[in-house]
């Protein structure tokens, strides 16, 4: 399987691709902003939808997912995980966007707080603000180990959550075993809830490896994972993700609080069909895309690591890459709105709003569109640089 340049349908991106990208992007502007394909769904997913869309009955599924839907991702973490999750602990949701906020509203009492990483994705702080809690961040740095002093300063008595981001986003690190160990056993000993955001956990790159949090639970752990289908298998627009725990009482606590059983909110039922398509029959495709995405990232880093101001780690995972500023650069958001109107290319600033305190001095890039894309937009960045 390939992904060639003249796979990429600017005209379908231009009528499809919002949120910060090509349908939203100025003419002439190459958008490397949100985390989501240029390419299409894999083929066999769309012959699913084809084929449910032809059966031409779109009912309602049941409120937390369809069986054949549950069944498929407790399969995954069976055989890709090496963890035991029941079909029954694992709920549907619209989108992996939407599990984040329920897992923080599941565990996160108002008036409580909780402990994100820093920088991570908004979307984790956001959702304790929702749920009424406060953010506490604690810092994480590529390539170093997670210094366990740091969580445990920060915890008191107000502390209900732990958050992890794995593989993280934005500097594409991956947690190892002995680091999540570590953390389920402070959360075990202080009777804290752990959230882990695993939506990335297949855009891994060898030698690297992804541990899930699930695979090192233990009798006591309370853990709720978050998964999805928009970063390996371009189905962002389909709204599925996951929530899944090893605890029952977390499972239906989680469910309560959804409101799926009321139809308030849930999966559809083709973005479920959908998923498990991906999951029964797409891994050849799934490798086929790593190895692209491993040589796009590689195409990054030769053509920035000479002009940047700082160092420019290859991560370990995911298609997003944290970018040093040039030397005497400190307004990210400046430098981005540069980018945008003198050479056309869109990036997202390394803002508090975007990622928090520790990522400023930097910008982020999505890196899953075609090589020949890619290497124009690089060109631009290097000419602002």
């Amino acid at each position: 399987m390939s992904f060639d340049d003249d796979q990429i349908d600017l005209s379908a991106l231009k009528a499809t691709a919002y949120n910060h990208r090509w349908a939203e992007a100025p003419d002439g502007v190459i958008p490397l902003t949100a985390a989501d394909s240029d390419f299409g769904a894999p083929p066999i997913v769309r012959a699913a939808l084809s084929a449910y869309a032809q059966r031409g009955h779109f009912g309602y599924a049941p409120p937390f997912g369809l069986p054949e839907f549950r069944s498929a991702v407790a399969s995954f973490f069976s055989t890709r995980r090496d963890a035991a999750v029941p079909a029954e602990h694992i709920m549907a949701t619209n989108g992996a966007a939407s599990a984040v906020f329920l897992a923080a509203r599941t565990v996160i009492a108002p008036g409580t707080s909780a402990l994100v990483p820093d920088p991570c994705d908004f979307l984790l702080p956001a959702s304790i603000e929702a749920a009424g809690g406060r953010v506490v961040r604690y810092p994480v740095v590529a390539g170093r180990a997670l210094q366990m002093s740091d969580l445990e300063s920060l915890i008191d008595s107000s502390t209900s959550a732990i958050f992890l981001c794995n593989p993280h986003n934005p500097l594409g690190f991956c947690h190892t075993a002995a680091e999540i160990d570590a953390v389920l056993a402070l959360a075990r000993a202080r009777n804290l809830a752990v959230i882990s955001d695993e939506v990335w956990s297949d855009i891994v790159f060898p030698p690297a490896r992804f541990t899930s949090a699930l695979a090192r639970l233990q009798d006591g752990d309370r853990l709720l994972v978050i998964g999805g289908f928009s970063k390996s298998y371009a189905l962002a627009g389909l709204r599925t993700g996951f929530l899944a725990t090893g605890d029952a009482n977390l499972a239906a606590r989680a469910g309560e609080l959804s409101r799926q059983a009321l139809t308030v909110d849930g999966a559809g039922t083709a973005g479920q069909v959908a998923a498990v398509a991906a999951l029964e029959g797409c891994g050849d495709w799934l490798q086929s895309y790593l190895a692209f995405l491993q040589a796009r990232r590689d195409q990054c880093i030769a053509a920035l690591a000479p002009v940047v101001g700082g160092p420019l780690r290859t991560p370990d995972a995911t298609h997003v890459l944290l970018v040093p500023l040039p030397a005497g650069c400190t307004d990210a958001e400046a430098v981005a709105a540069t980018m945008m109107s003198e050479h056309k290319v869109a990036v997202v600033p390394g803002t508090e709003r975007w990622f928090g305190p520790a990522a400023r001095g930097h910008f982020r890039i999505s890196y899953a569109t075609s090589e020949r894309i890619l290497a124009d937009a690089l060109t631009r960045i290097v000419r602002a640089f």
